[in-house]
């Protein structure tokens, strides 16, 4: 029934046997765990290029809408300055004065989020921390306790 071998089972016989189950031999095992560890950091990489490239555009496209918000501003303004012959005091004059519309809508800052505001003359002032922003250079505050 079964054929008996003649000769003795020697160890190379159990180790190639042992490489037929497992398929790889012991020294070989940690190279697909490896092959797959660095494609994930390549990708990872790739990820994060590819996301300095969306944040780009996307701030690139609400600069062009916050432009395109203002050449409607301007355009309302110069039209009511030919209408009138004088200059809005706020924005609803724009929206509707005697029942003429110069402005389709009031916008909103793209960037910010924060409606727009009328600027006078002389009520505009640009200081270097509105420039910068606030947090650039933090203004100490004066302590509370008495003077030495």
């Amino acid at each position: 029934m079964f054929a008996m071998r003649n000769s003795p089972v020697t160890n190379s016989d159990i180790i190639r046997r042992r490489r037929t189950r497992r398929g790889r031999n012991s020294a070989e095992r940690g190279y697909i765990l490896l092959t797959l560890l660095l494609m994930v950091a390549m990708m990872i990489i790739a990820a994060g290029a590819v996301v300095q490239t969306i944040a780009f555009e996307i701030k690139r496209d609400r600069e062009e809408e916050m432009v395109h918000r203002g050449v409607q501003y301007a355009r309302a303004i110069r039209s009511y300055y030919k209408k009138f012959g004088r200059y809005p005091t706020k924005l609803e004059d724009l929206e509707s004065t005697n029942n003429q519309r110069f402005l389709r809508k009031r916008y909103k800052d793209p960037i910010t989020g924060k409606d727009f505001k009328l600027l006078h003359y002389g009520e505009a002032k640009l200081t270097l921390s509105n420039l910068l922003g606030a947090e650039a250079f933090p203004v100490p505050t004066p302590s509370a306790g008495p003077a030495d």
